[in-house]
Parts: structure tokens; C-alpha cells; sequence
């Protein structure tokens, strides 16, 4: 048994932690038992359409501008400065085409350095006279810095995963002129040797570059977190600039529920899985036993006052609030993950 001093409230961020519709039909359901009753016994809050990044970029107190500034502020944690320029993600993608209709997929995986080198110098030898600057990043996260100001709406790149990209694409004063940058950067990556050399190895094609998380660098305010514990780079880089110490996320509870204060963990293993089920179902079933049974055990020892369990997708989500005398509620029936959708 852990001996420790209590923790007073931990708060799981776990983005996609409810399966849509389709997904829940192709795959039988997680066996997670400690999770339904958590979310059986716990309050529910309906949440608004954003996302992760919203729900992160909220609690640090980050304003959303045409996007949620994602780009300056991921650029912090792969080296470098926003300045006063405006900047969007870029990240590499592949496009195909099924029933008549552009998809975009994660079957190219992460572009090595040197493809990310490659691709951005021909870019910037195309664009720097536009204005438009490329770099490379890490974990295959890319940037483009805009000389001049922009206005568009963009979505997430995790929310198009394996989605028809049109009703998804930039919109806005500016959306016209990035549609057709896009096209330029398209012919100009199908171009490139690397694909070429991707093609003989039989790997998808990095085709095009998805324009996301605009913005300028914004003002942080104060977060209620008194530590955290995240791998994902906006997690990190919103910690750094709010002064919140920030860890590797462990492989289990344990060196959690052995802090103090009030501490948010990013657990992302489930939104990793896209629209894979039986990822995301394995997914769900190692989180129930790293954390969710954990949890669960602590909240009825009371070493754990209030355990948050935020479950967000770009279409909305809810968060649901478990004290420790919740877990005795014995009355309220559990159910499937699917009847909380």
C-alpha cells in the first residue's frame, strides 16, 4: 500500500475518452469497470465544441484569437521564438482521394528530419519573397512565421484524421489565398526526391501540409494547477509559460497520487489511437488499469479528495467531477462507455 500524504484534487485530461458512434459499433466495448462507475457516480458537466486545445488554452487562461494560438505557442518547446509575427502549424499529411472526395490520413507517419529539412528549404525558396517563412520542428510539427497579418479558421489536425478535408478547410477574410498557397505547396511536394524514395519503399507520400492553430503569441494568466504531468507539446508549452513545474507523464498513477496540491495529468494514449478500434479500444483497457482503477482505489481510501475526468473531442465533451464520498453511491448503476455519449 502507497503511504503519502493526501493529494487534494488530480484532474485527467483524456481526449477522446468517449467513443463516437461508429467506432463503438465496430469493436465491443473496453472493459473498463472502474472508469463506468467513476462516471456513473461522479456529476456531469456538459462542455462546449474546442476540443483539447481549447480546454487546455482555457485553464491557463489563453484567449482564443481567429484560432486557438497553438503555433507560437508549440514553437516554444521545439526552439523557438514567436516574436511579434504570425504563425501557423504546417505539419505534412497525406491526401488521397476515395469516392470522389479528398481524405487525409496518418498512414505517412512522421517525416524524418531530413524530409522536414528538405520540404521546408523548398518552400522557403518558393514563398520568402510572399512573406511566408518555413521551419521544422520535432514529432514531425512544422510552422510556417507570416510576414504580414491573417485572418482564418482553421481545425485541428486530429480532428481530420481519416475525414473528407473540404468541409474542413481555412475559412475567412484570407482563406481564398491560403487555398491557393496550398496548391502550390502541393505540386511543388509531389516534386520532391523524398517521395519519390518513399514510393519505391512503399510508404504514403507527404502530398500536402494541413494549416492549423494560428495566432500570435499570447498572454498566459494564472493557472490553478500546482503541478503537471503531460508528453503532448501544448500541455508543455503552456506549463512553461505559466510557471507550472510539468513531468513526463509516468507509466501509472502511483508517482501522482504521491504529490500534493492540485495536479493535471494529459493522458492522450486514446485520441493516438484515431479511428482505429481496436486501438482505441486496447487504449481505454491500459488506461483503466494505470489510472482509472488507481484513482478509483485512492478516492475510497481518501487519499484522494476529487478526482476530474475530462473527456473532450473538437465537437464538445463533458467533465465529470467524482469526490471521494461519491464512489459509495452504490445505487447508481453503471453502464457502458457509449451511454454517457
Amino acid at each position: 500500500m502507497l503511504h503519502c500524504a493526501p493529494i487534494m484534487f488530480c484532474t485527467l485530461l483524456v481526449p477522446d475518452l468517449l467513443p463516437p458512434g461508429p467506432r463503438d459499433a465496430q469493436h465491443p466495448a473496453p472493459r473498463a469497470p472502474r472508469l463506468a462507475a467513476l462516471l456513473a457516480r461522479g456529476t456531469v458537466a456538459t462542455m462546449p465544441a474546442g476540443g483539447m486545445e481549447a480546454w487546455l488554452c482555457a485553464q491557463f487562461g489563453v484567449a482564443r484569437q481567429h484560432d486557438w494560438p497553438v503555433a507560437p505557442l508549440t514553437l516554444t518547446v521545439d526552439g523557438g521564438e514567436p516574436g511579434d509575427a504570425y504563425w501557423l502549424r504546417c505539419d505534412p499529411v497525406h491526401l488521397h482521394i476515395r469516392q470522389n472526395r479528398m481524405y487525409l490520413s496518418n498512414t505517412a507517419g512522421t517525416p524524418t528530419p531530413a524530409e522536414i529539412a528538405a520540404f521546408t528549404a523548398a518552400l522557403n525558396r518558393q514563398f520568402t519573397n510572399d512573406g511566408l517563412h518555413f521551419r521544422g520542428g520535432t514529432n514531425g510539427r512544422c510552422y510556417v512565421r507570416c510576414d504580414q497579418h491573417t485572418e482564418i479558421v482553421t481545425r485541428p489536425l486530429h480532428a481530420v484524421i481519416d475525414r473528407d478535408i473540404n468541409p474542413h478547410m481555412p475559412t475567412g477574410a484570407d482563406s481564398a489565398y491560403w487555398r491557393r498557397v496550398l496548391n502550390e505547396i502541393q505540386m511543388l511536394l509531389h516534386a520532391q526526391l523524398f517521395n519519390a524514395e518513399r514510393e519505391v519503399r512503399g510508404q504514403a507520400a507527404l502530398n500536402s501540409l494541413w494549416l492549423w492553430g494560428g495566432g500570435y503569441a499570447p498572454r498566459i494568466g494564472s493557472a490553478r494547477f500546482t503541478s503537471m504531468w503531460s508528453n503532448d507539446a501544448l500541455g508543455n508549452a503552456l506549463a512553461a509559460a505559466g510557471a507550472v513545474p510539468c513531468a513526463v507523464v509516468p507509466v501509472d498513477a502511483q508517482p501522482v497520487l504521491a504529490t500534493g496540491g492540485h495536479t493535471l495529468v494529459v493522458l492522450t494514449a486514446a485520441r493516438a489511437a484515431g479511428n482505429d478500434a481496436a486501438a482505441w479500444q486496447s487504449a481505454i483497457e491500459q488506461l483503466e488499469q494505470d489510472w482509472f482503477a488507481p484513482c478509483h482505489a485512492a478516492l475510497r481510501g481518501r487519499r484522494l479528495q476529487q478526482l476530474n475526468i475530462v473527456g473532450v473531442t473538437a465537437d464538445g465533451g463533458r467533465q465529470w467531477t467524482i469526490k471521494s464520498a461519491d464512489t459509495w453511491r452504490w445505487w447508481r448503476r453503471t453502464g457502458s462507455l457509449s451511454s454517457h455519449v
